[in-house]
């Protein structure tokens, strides 16, 4: 009986996030050129992070590397 109340579940969340146009996937690949040319013009790391859909920490992980390299 819990089975069938799981495939339901399951088949409830597969529906709503379809509707919302959502994926179950990996997102997809960051521009780091992209983010890197966005800081160099002065924009805030709170705005790249949010222009871009990725967090904070993606921003300061991607300008560290670019330092780095």
């Amino acid at each position: 009986m819990e089975l069938i109340f799981q495939r339901e579940r399951r088949a409830s969340a597969r529906d709503s996030r379809e509707a919302n146009d959502k994926t179950w996937s990996r997102p997809g690949k960051i521009d780091r050129a992209a983010v890197l040319e966005d800081l160099d013009v002065g924009l805030s790391v709170m705005k790249v992070a949010a222009k871009h859909g990725i967090g904070r920490a993606t921003v300061f992980r991607i300008k560290a590397e670019a330092k780095e390299a």
